[in-house]
């Protein structure tokens, strides 16, 4: 079931998060900062996490980019996870880079004009840096720069928050951003980005022992459930992507009759070694 969401930065002013939560806002992503110094921290940020999170408000963060280097990218993603670290094992949706228009403008007056190559090196540095972290990493990008900016064929391991304002999705992703004109009780700017997750965020982060959230502790066989998933439709959802990439691949092929064969342990190593990037 699709969750409703919003995101939020200083311009949305002060947020009375539990007026937002009776609203029926399940997650919200929160604007941490930009560029490659922490002293550039959104000055909300602090407030809407620590309010969002005493709501019950689902909490994910985004950190607006304006590298122009593979190296700066990695830095913010430092930055960002620097932010991050007092509030591990809480926040239970995604970290996500954000490089948009203002940041291929900030580019340019640096004398550096962003190629499609680059700017997807640098989407790829920032997410690889947070995944090796121990973050749930994605990408934020509108139809335009899907379309036209980042190489979509490269960042197939990232999740991807969309921003489609028309209807439905029609392209897979994670969080879709909706419109940005949502009236939210709790919030008075004129307009509030509004959002839909499409997958259940915390269900995978903490099965998978990610932002902070401890590895799930052995329920016996080894740490397994005991259950055996011998077909795509079986696997849990946070490992499905990984075992249908590895099956599409084939690499990953079962035993002779097409039993997958796989336990929670073998789901996990999977999960891991692919955000690690080790299937790429």
């Amino acid at each position: 079931m699709a969750s409703k969401g919003i995101d939020v930065s200083h311009y949305d002013g002060s947020i009375y998060w539990n007026q937002v939560a009776n609203s029926g806002v399940s997650f919200a992503m929160i604007h941490a900062g930009f560029g490659e110094s922490l002293e550039n921290l959104d000055p909300t940020f602090r407030q809407n996490v620590e309010g969002a999170l005493a709501a019950g408000v689902h909490v994910g963060l985004y950190w607006f980019s304006y590298a122009y280097t593979v190296e700066m990218a990695r830095i913010e993603a430092q930055c960002l996870m620097e932010a991050a670290a007092p509030y591990k094992g809480h926040i239970d949706y995604p970290l996500s880079f954000d490089w948009e228009y203002a940041s291929d403008t900030y580019a340019q007056q640096q004398g550096v004009n962003p190629s499609n190559q680059l700017i997807t090196d640098m989407a790829i540095a920032f997410m690889t840096e947070l995944e090796q972290g121990g973050w749930y990493a994605m990408n934020y990008s509108n139809l335009d720069y899907y379309y036209n900016k980042f190489q979509m064929d490269r960042l197939t391991n990232f999740d991807l928050w969309l921003a489609d304002y028309n209807g439905s999705a029609d392209i897979p992703c994670g969080i879709q951003q909706t419109g940005d004109s949502a009236q939210i009780a709790g919030i008075a700017s004129a307009g509030t980005d509004s959002d839909v997750a499409y997958k259940d965020y915390p269900t995978i982060i903490k099965a998978a022992g990610l932002n902070g959230y401890p590895k799930p502790e052995p329920s016996g066989g080894g740490g397994d459930s005991g259950m055996i998933y011998n077909t795509i439709d079986e696997v849990p959802d946070w490992a499905r992507p990984t075992v249908q990439m590895l099956v599409d691949k084939g690499w990953l092929k079962g035993n002779g009759d097409g039993q997958l064969g796989l336990n929670d342990t073998m789901l996990r190593l999977l999960v891991i070694n692919d955000r690690a990037g080790l299937y790429a």
